[in-house]
């Protein structure tokens, strides 16, 4: 099928009709508007293998979250490089018009030449577990791809623009059929809504270029913008509420906490989850209850990073176990990456019967808590983000889509079986993630942000979801973070030994 549409388009002539971010946009001489074939092209300046690993591995990053909705993967193949997905896009404005939402089911192949090329390729295939959904429209992409060429080497092994050039010339071409009204709109209509698909190779080439140079914190510049001076992180505070999930004390200088937190107001506020047929209809429901309740939160400074913060004799966690005689606890902490290091620590403790079996969350809550398989854990466990006050710069930055941090972010798991489970969420492991969060220290202290965690139902038996649970943080400074006391670590060892499941 590659090799047929390599054959035709190697007698295919194009105009040049248009420019997207710089780049040049061409358009097939003989074009329909039921067959249209764009093209454009530019050199990354990057080796060919690693430009192909960052767009197999999503390094590029996805801020068009207004236009994405979601990307699910149906099938996976890493011997053979093949994998389906199945996108779907929100309705988009081209030239004052909407267009209805748009889903595609997209089978990937790659592929590296002899020579070194890489060929990145991309068509629409039908799927039993994405059928047509009267909601969206499905569109139709006859093929789609990136042809990443290297430089011509000498007979000496170099490139001709020197040894140290190691750029690539990246193609990318669009051959599709959007379906719907827009087949009987003009040529330039369904031009521009493919703009979209082209901005990715525009994103590429900037995510490339960009790492060639030095990494400003978003946070100094905009205090300096707020304040007219830069901030210090290297402040020390105690714990939020003075719920101290550790026995330390309080150094004389410091005189309030790192913010406040609320359990978030699901009743009036309610988030949206997958409903019970969802896998058919693809409609969600209003969560308004979560199945634990938050009960605690802190913020630590700490020297590295530090992970299975529940195995610690001082941990908070065996207080509401042993003295306040809650069953189990749920703790979810996100290490920050450093120095200085930091560690987001959330307590969740269990409602009556919320892990009762014989229902959809029961059910999946149980064999999350008792697989074996970390692919599993990585691929169920969900985070929603929702930005409740704040600046716009952050609005945009955190957004509101629904996301499996597994797929994007390192996670690891402990617990002792019986009462309590944690969850380490390593932030520092992903590029993206580490710049987001950059952007949000920077307003973090007039922010209020809500963080809410579930398991998600990609089996009938496990719907409708329900929020696990959820913390709104209120004003979080991380300056005034806690610093951890070191714990003598044979006492850590015994401990962890124990508890390791």
């Amino acid at each position: 099928y590659i090799a047929e549409k390599a054959k035709v388009a190697s007698k295919v002539g194009f105009d040049l009709v248009d420019n997207v971010a710089g780049l040049p946009v061409y358009r097939e001489h003989n074009m329909t508007k039921e067959n249209l074939l764009l093209k454009t092209g530019c050199v990354v300046r990057d080796s060919a293998d690693n430009v192909r690993k960052m767009i197999l591995e999503d390094a590029v990053g996805k801020p068009y979250e207004e236009w994405e909705d979601r990307l699910d993967v149906l099938e996976e193949d890493k011997e053979k490089h093949r994998r389906i997905e199945h996108v779907r896009w929100f309705p988009i404005n081209v030239c004052g018009m909407w267009t209805k939402a748009r889903d595609f089911v997209l089978e990937r192949y790659w592929m590296t030449l002899e020579n070194g090329t890489v060929v990145i390729t991309y068509r629409s295939v039908p799927h039993p577990r994405a059928p047509v959904h009267p909601s969206y429209v499905r569109g139709n992409i006859w093929m789609m791809g990136f042809l990443i060429t290297p430089q011509v080497r000498t007979s000496k092994g170099a490139c001709d623009e020197g040894p140290q050039d190691t750029s690539c010339w990246v193609d990318m071409c669009v051959h599709f059929d959007p379906e719907g009204w827009l087949t009987r709109m003009p040529k330039y209509f369904h031009q521009r809504w493919a703009y979209p698909l082209l901005m990715r190779l525009v994103l590429l080439r900037d995510a490339v270029d960009r790492r060639k140079y030095v990494t400003v914190d978003p946070q100094l510049m905009f205090s300096a913008l707020q304040s007219g001076a830069s901030t210090s992180m290297l402040a020390r505070a105690p714990s939020v509420k003075g719920k101290k999930a550790l026995g330390v004390e309080e150094p004389e200088e410091n005189t309030g906490t790192w913010g406040d937190w609320i359990n978030v107001p699901l009743d009036k506020e309610p988030l949206q989850v997958r409903g019970p047929n969802y896998l058919t209809d693809k409609a969600k429901i209003e969560c308004k209850e979560a199945a634990f309740d938050m009960v605690a939160a802190d913020l630590f400074q700490t020297e590295g990073r530090v992970v299975h913060i529940a195995s610690r004799p001082d941990n908070l966690v065996h207080r509401l176990i042993k003295d306040d005689g809650h069953p189990f606890v749920f703790v979810v902490h996100f290490t920050l990456p450093g120095p200085p290091y930091y560690s987001l620590v959330a307590y969740f403790v269990a409602k009556p019967d919320s892990m009762t079996v014989g229902n959809s969350f029961g059910d999946l809550l149980n064999k999350f808590l008792n697989s074996e398989s970390k692919s599993f854990r990585d691929g169920c466990f969900k985070f929603i983000p929702r930005v409740v006050s704040g600046n716009f710069f952050v609005r945009k930055a955190v957004g509101t889509t629904p996301a499996i941090l597994g797929k994007k972010l390192a996670q690891e798991y402990y617990g002792d079986g019986e009462t309590y489970f944690e969850l380490v969420v390593d932030v520092g492991s992903s590029s993206v993630a580490g710049s987001i969060l950059g952007v949000v220290k920077g307003y973090a202290t007039s922010l209020e942000i809500d963080l809410a965690f579930l398991l998600e139902g990609q089996e009938e038996e496990f719907l409708p979801e329900k929020i696990l649970g959820a913390i709104r943080l209120v004003k979080p400074d991380i300056t005034k973070a806690v610093p951890l006391p070191d714990y003598p670590l044979s006492e850590l060892a015994q401990t962890s030994s124990k508890s390791a499941k």
